[in-house]
């Protein structure tokens, strides 16, 4: 449970950094911006993050689906081909077997805490280009 923890952190760490390096390229936080580009800015930033974490999210969810099996076999046995000549050609494992071993480590909860993260910052990154287009 801690290491779920710590992944959510880390994440949380590297999206808060995400949204303020926009920020603070724009100089949001050193100079005397007017309120409207303090919150064009603002959602850049959180723009930014969102698609980076929904990228991250999706990739993974993508990998646990199993999508990338078939290139992780591939490379395996390719690997395999080209370092072990010793090993007896008739105990290889094949792709059906490969799948099923990869899904037995892939069980487990399919909870994924970067794309509701992305979500999140995707719908305050919407409220925030709102908020610029309507109040300013």
């Amino acid at each position: 449970m801690a290491k779920k923890i710590i992944k959510f952190v880390v994440a949380v760490v590297f999206a808060v950094g995400l949204i303020l390096v926009p920020c603070g390229i724009n100089g949001v936080f050193t100079s005397d911006l007017p309120q409207y580009d303090v919150v064009k800015y603002l959602s850049d930033g959180f723009f930014v993050s969102a698609v980076v974490m929904l990228g991250a999210g999706g990739l993974t969810w993508a990998s646990r689906m199993g999508t990338f099996d078939g290139l992780g076999y591939t490379f395996s046995v390719w690997m395999e081909r080209f370092t072990n000549h010793k090993r007896d050609w008739h105990k290889k494992e094949d792709f059906q077997e490969y799948k099923e071993r990869k899904a037995e480590k892939k069980k487990g909860n399919k909870f994924n805490y970067l794309l509701v993260m992305g979500g999140v910052l995707m719908l305050v990154a919407v409220a925030l280009v709102l908020a610029y287009n309507f109040a300013f």
